[in-house]
């Protein structure tokens, strides 16, 4: 298994479905934006509130 479905499988024990559902975009806008940990920490817990 690769990391990337590594996360999403943790995502998905977690509940975190739109963190699971958009990983990608996710993980290619934190990189592109060459986003800082704390940065990407709030797009992902922001990306759920939303979500939820």
């Amino acid at each position: 298994m690769d990391k990337q479905q590594t996360l999403k499988a943790a995502c998905q024990s977690l509940g975190l479905i739109h963190t699971r559902n958009e990983l990608e975009t996710i993980l290619h806008d934190a990189e592109e934006n060459d986003s800082s940990y704390l940065d990407f920490l709030i797009s992902v817990t922001d990306g759920e509130i939303l979500y939820k």
